[in-house]
């Protein structure tokens, strides 16, 4: 049940209106007509039509008032960075304005990725990157050969190489490709480091070999071998008796 524009009461259902006819509606509004008149050229009531009428003029108003606030902030951040030192300058620009540089990311972003690029300091990136890269990889090679000198053998993790070269790495720092080459040639696998230390072991307690294999076990802490080990194990621990 519903009232009608002249407030008789109608027990058939209120007539919806999609997007096609809000779309129509707003075109004909735009093009000069009044509120009534356009709702009368789609057959809507008078009242249905002041309604959505009412809502197109809130969108407006939001619309008018989002292009304003997006205008101010590139004017913002375009003043902002070319007052900048030529090197830098986007750096420093972020320093000076943190939070029209949020609010650009999060409402313009297009707009502020295409302004950065054409400002950055060309080149001075890859620079920085290629020095950075350089510095990990002699840090990373150093603290594997400190790793691999260790008394007692410890299995070469990426945890444990970056804790030994002091270096904190994000996610898209371990994709660069030269530094996902060096992690791949760098870390041992389980394998590989028990292979090494069971080599390692078999050399440092030649002139004092236990007598059991669960001794063996005990002293070096590889109580996991492979066949093959564990025969080279027993032909070595023979030689002791």
């Amino acid at each position: 049940m519903w009232y009608d524009d002249e407030g008789n009461i109608r027990k058939t259902k209120v007539r919806k209106f999609g997007k096609r006819y809000s779309d129509e509606f707003s075109r004909l509004v735009n093009g000069g007509l009044s509120l009534c008149a356009a709702g009368r050229r789609l057959g809507m009531g008078e009242t249905s039509a002041l309604i959505r009428g009412n809502k197109l003029l809130h969108q407006k108003s939001e619309t008018v008032s989002h292009q304003k606030m997006v205008s101010s902030l590139r004017r913002a951040w375009s003043a902002c960075v070319r007052r900048q030192p030529s090197v830098g300058r986007l750096t420093r620009a972020f320093k000076d304005s943190p939070a029209v540089f949020l609010k650009l990311s999060i409402y313009d972003g297009d707009w502020l990725k295409a302004f950065n690029r054409r400002h950055d300091d060309k080149g001075r990136g890859k620079r920085i990157a290629a020095k950075w890269v350089a510095k990990a990889t002699a840090s990373l090679k150093s603290a594997h050969a400190s790793l691999l000198a260790l008394e007692i053998p410890v299995q070469v993790t990426w945890t444990k190489l970056t804790e030994v070269a002091g270096l904190g790495f994000s996610r898209g720092c371990m994709h660069h490709p030269e530094i996902a080459t060096l992690r791949e040639e760098l870390c041992e696998p389980v394998v590989r480091f028990r292979d090494r230390a069971f080599d390692i072991w078999l050399s440092r307690l030649a002139s004092n070999r236990p007598k059991t294999s669960a001794q063996f076990a005990e002293v070096t802490g590889l109580r996991t071998l492979s066949p093959a080990q564990k025969m080279r194990l027993e032909v070595w621990l023979k030689k002791s008796s």
